[in-house]
């Protein structure tokens, strides 16, 4: 009887269910979860449309991207306005030497430093892309010495004008900068 009670509890121990799978019926949900995401491979087609852009970006340049925010040149985003830079050469000798002079155009009008100094030419700039300014100033005696310049934009990256003060006149260059 023995033998055939040992035999009977153990059929019957298989037939039922063990306790702790009432319990943790879902491991997942208790303690943290270490799970995996596969992720699925792109299609053929988004694996070609990628191929494409990276062709066109790397092969369609004919130069390096850099290379024109390197460059130094000043583009025209608003007109005239902006810094031009040139030279400002004297026709004659006894009125000085040539140096760099600088202009700044902004929306209302125009400011010329033709000798890198504190002396401001101030003026207007034209419909027609003229420059017209005017600087007075005290000179010895308490004599208005007064400088005018008078220029034009000859092209979009170029403006060419002409400066006088009493007998002495400038020939005036200037270009984005």
């Amino acid at each position: 009887m023995i033998g055939e009670l040992g035999l009977e509890w153990q059929a019957s121990c298989l037939r039922i269910m063990p306790s702790w799978q009432d319990i943790y019926q879902n491991l997942g949900i208790v303690g943290k979860k270490n799970q995996k995401k596969i992720l699925a491979h792109p299609r053929s087609s988004d694996r070609t449309a990628w191929w494409l852009l990276w062709l066109l970006l790397v092969g369609g340049c004919h130069s390096e991207l850099s290379d024109a925010l390197q460059s130094g040149q000043v583009r025209s985003w608003n007109g005239l306005q902006g810094r031009w830079v040139g030279d400002v050469i004297p026709e004659a000798g006894s009125c000085g030497v040539a140096t760099k002079g600088l202009m700044t155009i902004g929306e209302h009008g125009f400011a010329f430093d033709p000798f890198q100094g504190a002396e401001v030419v101030r003026g207007d700039v034209g419909k027609d892309s003229r420059l017209v300014g005017k600087l007075v100033r005290a000179g010895p005696g308490r004599q208005d010495l007064s400088i005018t310049f008078e220029g034009k934009a000859s092209t979009s990256d170029t403006i060419q004008g002409l400066m006088q003060s009493g007998r002495c006149r400038w020939t005036v260059a200037l270009h984005r900068g």
